[in-house]
């Protein structure tokens, strides 16, 4: 959306600009002009300021100057507005689309340089505007602290090939970060009036943990960071316009289109919402930051442009939902991080088992519909793996091992038996308990989709377990109206690797379907079982339980 220049950004004085090599000669946070002219031109603070400029070994791509430009348009006309309302006088009506929208939203495919776009943003209007204050939402403490915040903290300090900060000295002495926030050390009250901090929500969250989460943050500068925001619940997102009752409220909603519903997917979509945020989209084959040979490998993986993988990953676009998906992309979305009652039930280990090469050996844990984690190895004995098996059975107190019983599996499965009981051995290629499925293997996938398709199953935000679910394919008729499940040579060939996490998922189904959810839960005792290896240490530990 190309929208004419504000008439301030057309009286900008250009030659300020020519001072970019020497800024660091006179201060510039004692020259209002500086001030102003970065206040109105995020992208010009970026290079400027921040330093991310071709002399320093870095660059703004076209999407994220863009993006800068717009950001410093909207704030701009909201300052600008507001200062005229309160002097009585009208506001011009090329300010009157800024002022009416609620903030920018950005809707893109991976790798394009989302969290650096928002890091420079909240770094900016730190840095410029009094008693800033910034509120950084996000669905999971991964996203936030793992992701986000380092990020701040990377172009804060970032150096040049000489060894030098990037980001002039003038702001980056006063800018203090920890775990908790990134705060401006001149403010009256250090840490408590000039900040940005970092708030994860859980999945399900209602009204009075929306005001919680938003309560007190009603400053005359205030940007709320919605990162991943298809993952943050609705209420909350809905809760931000409400929290923006001064003129330079705002919001910055960033986020990888991977469900077509929801209230970010609106933000493009809906009729309405669209109408209160300024809609940015991101096309990782038009950006700068990714190289065209990922691009094409990309293609090469999913097969199609119209692939709902390739669609949200590289085109930024939402699914659409293919006919012969088996996982549907918005079911696997929806389940990450999905509150679930699940302590009332046994807790299983699946073990999907290295067959050689590059493939890894996969640990899953579940309990009912949670799945609690996932554990990778590699080039691992049998007995090392042994021992990293009882590591959780001890962990999580678990009630039976399921493990991949062809080839090396079955081996895994004969030693774990010494140590460990009831321990099962599934063969995937067995016949299936139902004669609408091919095999054991694709009835368990199927129950597996049963399961994302009732919205009973959460798991962790792992990027190949969701990639091996989302990737998968199904035909309801190629074996004489059997189900039949993509072929594993044939997924692996797309994905480029081994399904494995999905697969040690999928094990943990077989005692449902043979059992159902109540086996009886006996752990060898060391003194009556005569099969047990008895090798003690002199404190009575087995070797196992290290």
């Amino acid at each position: 959306m190309e929208l004419a220049p504000l008439s301030f950004m057309k009286r900008a004085n250009p030659r300020m600009a020519r001072g970019v090599r020497n800024i660091n000669i006179e201060n510039p946070k004692t020259n209002r002009d500086w001030l102003s002219r970065w206040r109105a031109y995020p992208h010009h603070f970026v290079e400027e300021a921040l330093g991310i400029r071709k002399e320093n070994g870095l660059e703004v791509s076209i999407q994220q100057r863009k993006a800068l430009q717009d950001l410093g348009k909207m704030v701009f006309a909201k300052r600008k507005a507001g200062h005229l309302r309160k002097q009585g006088q009208p506001v011009p009506e090329e300010y009157k689309y800024w002022t009416s929208r609620s903030g920018i939203s950005i809707r893109s495919g991976k790798g394009t340089g989302k969290d650096a776009f928002a890091s420079w943003a909240i770094i900016w209007f730190l840095s410029l505007f009094e008693n800033a204050r910034i509120p950084c939402i996000g669905p999971g403490g991964d996203q936030l602290n793992k992701v986000l915040w380092p990020e701040i903290g990377k172009w804060i300090y970032k150096t040049n090939q000489d060894g030098n900060y990037c980001f002039i000295d003038c702001f980056r002495n006063v800018l203090k970060k920890d775990n908790k926030k990134i705060y401006h050390t001149e403010a009256s009250v250090p840490g408590n009036e000039w900040f940005a901090f970092p708030k994860t929500v859980p999945n399900y969250v209602d009204e009075e943990l929306v005001r919680n989460i938003l309560g007190g943050q009603h400053e005359e500068n205030m940007m709320l960071v919605i990162d991943e925001a298809t993952g943050v619940p609705d209420p909350v997102i809905d809760a931000v316009e409400n929290s923006f009752t001064k003129d330079n409220n705002f919001g910055l909603m960033i986020f990888n289109p991977n469900k077509a519903s929801g209230y970010a997917y609106g933000s493009h979509y809906d009729e309405k919402l669209s109408q209160l945020w300024h809609p940015i989209h991101w096309n990782a084959e038009e950006s700068d930051n990714v190289s065209k040979d990922h691009i094409e490998k990309q293609l090469i993986k999913y097969g199609s442009k119209e692939n709902d993988n390739y669609r949200v990953y590289v085109l930024g676009e939402p699914p659409r939902g293919e006919d012969d998906s088996l996982i549907p992309f918005e079911w696997v979305q929806s389940a990450v991080n999905r509150e679930v009652a699940y302590k009332e039930y046994p807790i299983y280990i699946g073990v999907d088992v290295a067959g050689g090469g590059a493939d890894s050996t996969v640990y899953c844990v579940r309990q009912g519909s949670k799945v609690h984690e996932f554990q990778e190895s590699f080039k691992l004995d049998t007995t090392n793996r042994c021992a990293e098996i009882m590591a959780l059975v001890e962990k999580y107190d678990a009630s039976a091992i399921m493990v991949d019983a062809n080839g090396v599996g079955n081996s895994l499965a004969y030693e774990l038996k010494h140590y460990f009981n009831p321990v099962y051995p599934v063969m995937v290629t067995e016949s299936a308990t139902s004669d609408r499925f091919n095999r054991l293997r694709c009835e368990l996938w199927w129950r597996c989709r049963e399961r994302f398709e009732k919205g009973l199953i959460s798991i962790p935000p792992l990027d190949k377990l969701e990639e091996d679910l989302k990737t998968i394919k199904y035909d309801a008729f190629a074996n004489k109206g059997k189900i039949v499940v993509e072929a594993k040579k044939d997924l692996k060939r797309r994905l480029g690797r081994s399904p494995d996490f999905a697969d040690a998922m999928n094990l943990t189904f077989y005692i449902d379907e043979r059992l159902g959810y109540k086996p009886v839960k006996k752990k060898i005792d060391p003194y009556r079982d005569s099969s047990y290896d008895r090798r003690r240490n002199s404190a009575g530990r087995t070797w196992m339980s290290y």
